[in-house]
């Protein structure tokens, strides 16, 4: 049963890729049934995870390594997170994908991703979990790609490849040094025999394995690859910010906490990590005009208050914000797919008055916007309120950072609810086909009742948040909702030329950090190519020239002594012989007289000598 849950999706890439041209528009129905079977296994599986079960499967694999999954409370919910949240997003494709020419090719993407990421879940060691999280990198490249065709497009799969693959370099040293210290791989042993490492060199195994946790949950400095990701179609955008693969940075470290637990100073390096990524998203966010942009970077300030409970030792706290985050964020992603296949546009300065024409769209919006605001009482709330309280108790300077990003969070949401559903309707758009609108309903329901119920209450050092922590909250994200009706909705204050403004163009173009990569590290790596280039031109080519001129020298001389001395010999003796061959040839006349008279002389001869 457990071995199905990934399998599944598996087979159905598998199906759709050699059969997937035949199926046409039905190939769909193999992606969702193989997500909903997967879906299924992984509910019954929750169900006995419930009731104190821990499940666990292997098989023999390699000499030091088996093939381990296990589901225990953090995995069975992000089974049921990714499964179901990617179920919703698989049937709301259909609406949003169909005409497309690679329509097959789109869902059996999707199911190479889903069957990844359900592998990163299951993973019971450092090996299957690498090796799961190298096929979600994949898997992205191909579905940030698909329109390849735009040159934006192949730049953005590219450009996410290559800084998560950057990350990815110091997760795998991570797992080298924690193999050559320990001899293990497996979570259990690796767990119970941490304690025996010195804390220098658990803090260095630590932050080497968090450096994959940065790339793939887009934390500064490698976060810049996140908003490209747009380029792809919006399901892919909500599949890969809400449940699937920039969780995957989170789950991890929650997943290996035991041994992080032993570093206090990867702790502390992570959580204000966090805060800071937060931070910097927020203030971008605030700034973009493109509403999968504002949405792209929402999802990067969200993972970094994730990674402020990781480091606040709330691992609980941080797991409870993705999982609410997984369900508010896919619906406004879907939201936004939702409206930009009825405007055409991704610009908000092309909307207007959607609340009106688009009535499903606009309520469970702003159920996915007063969630991710963090009102009471949406999911939102309650999650986000554990992570404050954790920071409070541990980490109280990166407390009063994140109550700052809260109200960043509340002012860029509302500056885009503000935006693009008040007013005059614009052009003449439609609520999606119901295809679309079931999703985002299923989503709503989620986004708002599911902060009722943690799934993780009375974890890992749970502390209560005291009343500073709530009205903090509460305050700042009703401020950042006023501010930004003041603003956007009613108007009373003019923006006009704001946007010339330095400040605003500093934050507007990202602070600059796709620059100082192309100028830093792009020409940086340019020049030594270049360097490089010349260097195997000059030496390296010039070594093995000069190799083959000697070489070629030394086989004329060889071939002239060959020709002219030994073959010159042979060849002579070979004459020699013809010639004596020749002459004796004629004496052989084939006339009996002949023989008989030189017979006769021979005798005459013999006894003339003999004389």
């Amino acid at each position: 049963m457990v071995i199905l849950i990934p399998l599944l999706p598996a087979l159905a890439f598998a199906a759709l890729v050699f059969f997937g041209w035949q199926l046409k528009e039905r190939a769909p129905y193999v992606s969702i049934a193989a997500l909903a079977g997967s879906f299924l296994l992984s509910l019954l599986a929750a169900i006995e995870v419930f009731q104190g079960t821990t499940i666990e499967v292997s098989a023999a694999w390699l000499p030091i390594v088996a093939f381990s999954f296990r589901i225990d409370l953090i995995s069975a919910w992000m089974l049921l997170l990714v499964t179901g949240v990617g179920l919703m997003i698989q049937i709301y494709s259909i609406g949003y994908m169909k005409g497309d020419p690679r329509f097959a090719r789109f869902f059996a993407y999707l199911s190479l991703f889903c069957a990844a990421m359900l592998g990163v879940v299951l993973a019971n060691n450092l090996l299957l979990l690498y090796i799961f999280w190298e096929l979600v990198g994949l898997g992205s490249y191909l579905l940030i790609g698909f329109w390849f065709e735009k040159p934006s497009a192949a730049a953005a799969c590219k450009k996410a490849f290559i800084f998560t693959r950057a990350g990815d370099i110091g997760f795998f040293l991570g797992i080298l040094l924690l193999f050559l210290s320990l001899g293990a791989i497996d979570f259990q042993t690796i767990f119970s025999q941490a304690h025996t490492l010195s804390v220098p060199l658990v803090t260095a195994i630590t932050l080497l394995i968090f450096c994959g946790a940065i790339g793939k949950s887009a934390q500064f400095p490698l976060h810049v690859w996140l908003p490209d990701a747009m380029e792809g179609p919006t399901p892919v955008s909500a599949l890969i910010h809400a449940a699937t693969m920039v969780a995957a940075g989170v789950y991890m470290v929650a997943r290996l906490f035991p041994l992080f637990e032993l570093a206090p100073l990867t702790l502390t390096i992570i959580g204000y990590l966090g805060i800071g990524t937060a931070l910097m998203a927020c203030l971008i966010a605030v700034t973009q005009t493109d509403i999968k942009k504002i949405m792209a970077y929402s999802t990067i300030s969200q993972l970094g208050f994730m990674m402020l409970a990781m480091g606040a030792n709330a691992p609980e706290a941080g797991m409870f914000h993705l999982l609410t985050h997984g369900f508010f964020k896919a619906l406004l992603f879907l939201g936004a797919g939702s409206i930009i296949h009825a405007v055409h546009s991704n610009e908000m300065s092309e909307m207007g008055g959607l609340a009106k024409a688009m009535p499903i769209t606009f309520a469970t919006t702003m159920i996915g916007a007063l969630a991710l605001t963090g009102i009471p009482p949406f999911s939102g709330f309650f999650s986000k309120d554990e992570i404050l309280a954790a920071a409070y108790h541990n980490l109280p300077v990166a407390f009063w950072l994140a109550v700052a990003a809260v109200f960043l969070t509340a002012f860029y949401v509302f500056r885009m609810i503000f935006k693009i559903f008040p007013g005059q309707v614009k052009g003449h758009p439609h609520e999606s086909p119901r295809v679309m609108t079931v999703p985002l309903i299923i989503l709503a329901v989620f986004a708002f009742g599911f902060g009722f119920f943690n799934p993780f209450a009375g974890g890992h050092h749970e502390e209560a948040a005291p009343l500073l922590v709530f009205a903090s909250s509460l305050g700042m994200a009703t401020l950042g909702i006023f501010t930004a009706w003041l603003l956007y909705g009613a108007k009373v204050v003019s923006l006009a030329g704001w946007h010339n403004n330095f400040l605003y163009k500093f934050v507007a173009n990202k602070f600059y950090l796709d620059e100082f990569f192309i100028y830093v590290f792009g020409w940086t790596a340019t020049a030594v190519s270049q360097g490089l280039a010349i260097f195997d031109q000059l030496v390296i080519d010039g070594i093995v020239n000069l190799v083959g001129r000697v070489g070629w020298i030394f086989a004329f001389v060889n071939s002239f002594f060959d020709i002219y001395i030994v073959d010159g010999l042979v060849n002579l003796l070979a004459k020699i012989s013809a010639l004596f061959g020749e002459a004796l040839r004629r004496a052989q006349t084939g006339l009996v007289q002949n023989y008989l008279l030189f017979v006769v002389v021979g005798i005459v001869l013999v006894l003339l000598i003999r004389r």
